[in-house]
């Protein structure tokens, strides 16, 4: 019986067995680092979303501040104004972890009308 699947904040292995075939656009704006998949998490909400659709993910708080390729992608996504709110969310209010979260209101529906 192989492992089970178990997936959190800050997954390392997110990438495992993604290939160009498997991609399916999800990563326009860019490719998120392997060491976190949280961004991979975000992408992957967004690139499901038709134009007109809404969504929410929660994410480790970190997200709004790590830097390198994650600030360059949370960068693109500000830019396309698809954020239309941030939750923040106290430490130990998720079963096993101890780190605040936050939880992302995404929108593309305005998204053209609020683009700067």
């Amino acid at each position: 019986m192989s492992e089970p699947l178990i997936w959190g904040f800050s997954y390392k292995a997110w990438s495992a067995g993604l290939t160009a075939d498997t991609e399916y656009g999800r990563f326009e704006d860019g490719m998120p680092p392997n060491k976190n998949g949280d961004f991979a998490f975000l992408l992957h909400l967004l690139a499901s979303m038709k134009t007109t659709g809404s969504g929410a993910v929660i994410l480790p708080h970190g997200v709004l501040f790590r830097g390198n390729s994650e600030a360059e992608l949370r960068e693109r996504i500000l830019k396309r104004s698809y954020v239309k709110g941030i939750i923040g969310l106290p430490a130990n209010l998720f079963y096993g972890t101890d780190i605040p979260a936050s939880i992302l209101v995404l929108d593309k529906s305005e998204a053209r009308s609020r683009h700067l």
